[in-house]
């Protein structure tokens, strides 16, 4: 069995998803933000 491993930035990917619902937000005048703690790595592994 083989195990690959991906790096993915976990701030990019919660960015990307809320920029696909930021114009729904801005229709209903919504603001959208997202607060990580420091401890969170930037980069998570996935097996």
């Amino acid at each position: 069995m083989d195990i690959n491993l991906y790096l993915f930035d976990l701030r990019e990917c919660i960015e990307s998803a809320l920029d696909l619902v930021a114009g729904r937000a801005a229709e209903k005048q919504l603001d959208i933000a997202h607060n990580l703690d420091d401890d969170v790595p930037p980069t998570i592994t996935r097996i």
